[in-house]
């Protein structure tokens, strides 16, 4: 028997004959990202082909989190420890995560495309199944294992699949019914739901830096400050634009910025207009980590060399009454063994 060398071996393990891509094999590329057709819900997932009804259209490999409250979110001041048992919110990832009302149990998707699938009871054209061990690393015998054996699991052993509920046209949005449950607590959500104290100051970083307005100066914010979620920063990328070849060429101080641009916050000391209306700054650049040898004055700089950031914590995502709820794997899908609460 001729010996073989271990790149050899896994070589060989992953050469598949065309009759097995076209028995065993999910294509990769059956998708697109586009804007949801329902309305104010952001990304959405397309077909970009046709997909006949019970066609197995993408795979979902999953990372095993056996206790959810993993997931709660604390006060700065508190600890798990702590002896209250008041948990003001959910970490974001709970949203993305596959789960069941009667287990600690929770999967989190790491694959592509899947996470952007959005909830529709009426228009699901998709569901989930447990994936084929022969086409994905998926290992059956795991549904068995009760959820505390995941603790010291530390490989991914878990996989499932999408599959159509019916032929599917090229450029339709993919809808995936995230369960009664969920369905329930968002209509709670956005019954009870009130803007919190001073969001009608809130503006992001997104739609500021679209606006391009003059920048206010440190005496101008005195009176009429940025809203305090606001971060002004050197903007990342300007140092490999063509604005800044000419900043450089007018024997302007060269920016002796070694780190990342983003990591230094911004005062504007003046401005001055040029050719009628376009507006040049002298402003301080800080390094974040408060470093006085980071802290120097640049000028002349335009305005495409400034951007708005959303401070840590201030977006949308973060707020304390914004909806968490995992997606709800069906009854009969989900394993006996994993259903640990009561």
């Amino acid at each position: 028997m001729n010996e073989i060398g271990l790149v050899e071996l896994k070589r060989r393990k992953m050469v598949r004959s065309p009759e097995w891509l076209e028995k065993n094999a999910v294509c990769a590329d059956n998708f697109y990202f586009g804007t949801s057709t329902i309305p104010k819900a952001g990304h959405g997932v397309f077909s970009k082909r046709f997909l006949p009804a019970g066609s197995v259209v993408l795979p979902v490999p999953l990372i095993h989190i056996p206790d959810r409250s993993i997931l709660d979110m604390y006060e700065p001041t508190r600890s798990r420890d702590s002896e209250s048992k008041q948990i003001p919110g959910k970490q974001l990832l709970l949203n993305y995560c596959l789960g069941h009302a009667n287990s600690t149990m929770l999967l989190s998707p790491y694959g592509p495309v899947f996470n952007v699938i959005n909830h529709n009871q009426t228009m699901a054209n998709v569901r989930l199944q447990w994936a084929l061990p022969e086409r994905s690393n998926h290992f059956p015998e795991y549904l068995e294992k009760d959820p505390s054996y995941f603790v010291n699991l530390k490989s991914a052993k878990l996989a499932m699949e999408v599959i159509t509920l019916r032929d599917i046209q090229p450029g339709e949005e993919i809808f995936l019914d995230y369960g009664d449950e969920w369905e329930a607590a968002w209509q709670r959500h956005i019954s009870n739901w009130k803007p919190e104290a001073g969001s009608e100051d809130y503006i992001s970083a997104a739609e500021m830096n679209k606006r391009k307005d003059r920048l206010k100066t440190e005496f101008e914010q005195t009176y009429y400050p940025y809203p305090p979620n606001l971060a002004l920063v050197f903007r990342e990328g300007f140092k490999q634009t063509a604005r800044y070849k000419t900043f450089e060429e007018k024997g302007t101080r060269k920016l002796r910025i070694k780190e990342r641009e983003s990591d230094f916050t911004c005062e504007i000391l003046r401005y001055e207009k040029r050719y009628g209306r376009t507006v040049y700054y002298s402003a301080v650049l800080a390094d974040r980590n408060g470093s006085v040898n980071n802290t120097f004055l640049v000028e002349n700089l335009p305005r495409d060399a400034f951007e708005f950031q959303d401070r840590p914590h201030t977006t949308d995502a973060f707020l304390r009454n914004a909806f968490r709820h995992d997606i709800r794997i069906p009854d009969d899908l989900f394993p006996e063994a994993w259903k640990n609460k009561k």
